[in-house]
């Protein structure tokens, strides 16, 4: 939660503004390291909602697709496999018969990979905005 003074919402996003200008001069579309988060995206959702909807449209636009822009770089998100009874061993987690076309390292390609046995799952992270696109979309790629 971001803490504003009252009475000093323009020095708010006048800040968010500045923030955002220097973020995306040194943004890229490179693939990034597994804690990398784009600082235009995380300071674009703090400035919307102090925006105008009428005045300030085109700037909400703009501030949007740039959201859209940094959600596609690259961030290698391995999923964990984990034994789901006691006493698995690590080759009991993985069926190398099994092959399922899925984007396990984060690539945002479906390469084809290994799959887990019935005696593990996967344990992985899922923002709440991939589980709210995945239940609106039916087309769940987490």
């Amino acid at each position: 939660m971001v803490h504003r003074p009252v009475g000093q919402k323009q020095r708010a996003i006048d800040e968010y503004r500045n923030v955002i200008k220097v973020a995306w001069k040194e943004r890229s579309t490179e693939e990034r390291g597994a804690r990398w988060h784009s600082v235009t995206a995380e300071a674009a959702g703090y400035l919307i909602p102090l925006l105008d909807k009428n005045n300030d449209s085109e700037e909400i636009n703009a501030l949007q697709k740039r959201i859209k822009q940094m959600e596609t770089v690259s961030r290698p998100i391995t999923p964990i496999a984990i034994p789901l009874r006691a006493g698995v061993t690590s080759s009991e987690i993985e069926d190398r018969s099994a092959s399922v076309a899925f984007d396990a390292d984060g690539s945002g390609l479906h390469k084809r990979w290994t799959w887990i046995t019935r005696d593990a799952g996967w344990l992985v992270n899922v923002t709440l905005a991939q589980v709210v696109r995945c239940n609106a979309t039916n087309a769940c790629d987490v």
